[in-house]
């Protein structure tokens, strides 16, 4: 269903600039989002084989597998194979946009039905890892006096391996299923950015070289992880820019699309009415220089500059540019409303998405405070309670208290940083390293300035 709007958008274009349902089909198959390629590939590799010659037979037979979750997009394919049937030209434009329609409020269900089954999750996320660890030093204390509320088993050890390891077991198992629950997910990493993570290596040494300097076991840890992840945060900054920029670019030529559907319909030329959409807009100056340049190097093949200029920022908007430009070799006007088309529909798609991540924005909020603000602090002032405390019982009870936590910390923004990332639908690797970075670095800072209150 996330990839549900952009393939019936595709079909759509296709569809009206006088293509066939086959035509559409075998788009989808070639230059479609990655799992509907897949399921299309299959349908046209079934006709070109003559398993089974009719694509629209392939079609429904292939409809009828899909899970109930996708009914809207059921709904909208039967009223596109109705619009590539249908010979008069309003109805079809009518049964295309009902189609648009309701695969993209099928989209905002299934995002509304996502942000409200977040809450047990998170919820039970937020108590494991703020309010356990919070109320086992809380209570090490009563259990170690003797008395009727003595626990033997509950010692320090245990707790050390309820803290490190079964809370973040559980957390990371919570995390694998809210990520399995996500319709919205889009996997497009490369394991090479692993490498951006190198400078975290320092760790180690860093640590070595402060506590042999006097320096406090938990304060080590928490000086050197800051340290490097500083450093982490400043190799990655370069290709974060980098990203944010491209989608600032694909932004703008969704806009420009429709400053380039008008002029076409008022007759422009494609090659001028191209140039004057994209010069409207000082942001697109770079975009601009770039494509005059391609047109007058391209000897005649537009479609080539089009490619080359724009496939490095979005080859979605790149293939919708040349279906424009094709459309417009057969009928100037024709191309301008295919233009405007392409823009409604990329603005819709645009808007749900963006409400979708609105809805999920609190929830996004909720979690990066946790891990790099609430949880140190916490944890810290139970630290700092469980000091007085020892002295007036005259034991220490939990030794390496801080070093554990600050090992925990670490744990906890690693996991966060797994999980925001996946609320955001940013599922990548550096954005993941990234959120990592900059959290641990918060939260090991908070936990070492409060921890040194003193009561």
């Amino acid at each position: 269903m996330n990839e549900a709007p952009t393939v019936i958008g595709m079909m759509s274009v296709v569809l009206s600039s006088g293509g066939s349902f086959e035509m559409a089909v075998r788009d989808v198959s070639e230059n479609g989002p990655v799992l509907m390629r897949t399921l299309f590939n299959d349908i046209t590799m079934d006709a070109d084989c003559r398993e089974e010659p009719y694509i629209k037979e392939n079609i429904n037979r292939m409809l009828v597998t899909l899970p109930a979750e996708a009914a809207p997009f059921r709904r909208s394919m039967s009223l596109m194979m109705a619009a590539s049937e249908s010979l008069d030209l309003n109805e079809r434009r009518s049964m295309m946009r009902d189609a648009e329609s309701i695969v993209l409020k099928g989209l905002k269900e299934i995002g509304d039905a996502y942000s409200s089954s977040l809450s047990s999750p998170c919820t039970l996320i937020f108590g494991l890892g703020i309010m356990l660890p919070m109320i086992l030093i809380s209570i090490l204390p009563m259990l170690n006096l003797g008395g009727q509320f003595a626990v033997k088993a509950l010692d320090s050890n245990v707790i050390t391996m309820v803290i490190l390891v079964f809370i973040p077991a559980v957390v990371a198992s919570m995390i694998v299923f809210m990520r399995r629950k996500n319709p919205f997910i889009i996997s497009e990493s490369s394991m090479s950015d692993i490498t951006y993570l190198l400078p975290m290596l320092l760790t180690i040494p860093l640590f070595m070289i402060f506590e042999r300097n006097g320096v406090e076991k938990a304060d080590s840890i928490a000086y050197s992880c800051v340290v490097s992840g500083v450093l982490s945060s400043m190799v990655m900054m370069r290709k974060i820019n980098s990203e944010s920029k491209r989608r600032r670019d694909e932004a703008l030529l969704m806009d420009a699309m429709f400053e380039l559907g008008n002029r076409l319909s008022m007759g422009d030329n494609f090659d001028i009415a191209l140039i004057s959409s994209f010069s409207a807009r000082k942001d697109m100056a770079h975009i601009t220089e770039k494509m005059k340049r391609e047109l007058v190097l391209c000897r005649g093949d537009v479609a080539s500059a089009i490619r080359t200029v724009l496939n490095p920022i979005s080859r979605f908007m790149s293939d919708s540019y040349c279906d424009v430009f094709n459309a417009s070799n057969k009928d100037i006007r024709d191309a301008g409303r295919l233009a405007t088309s392409i823009a409604h529909q990329l603005q819709d798609q645009d808007s749900v998405r963006k409400d979708i991540g609105n809805r999920l924005k609190s929830m996004l909020d909720m979690m990066t405070g946790t891990a790099s603000v609430f949880a140190p602090l916490i944890l810290a002032m139970s630290v700092v309670m469980l000091g007085p405390i020892s002295e007036i019982a005259g034991e220490v009870f939990f030794d390496d208290i801080s070093t554990v936590l600050s090992i925990y910390l670490m744990e906890l923004t690693a996991l966060i940083a797994v999980l925001s990332s996946n609320l955001t639908c940013e599922s990548g690797i550096v954005n993941m390293e990234m959120r990592f970075t900059t959290m641990a670095s918060i939260s090991l800072a908070v936990f070492m300035l409060c921890s040194r209150i003193s009561l």
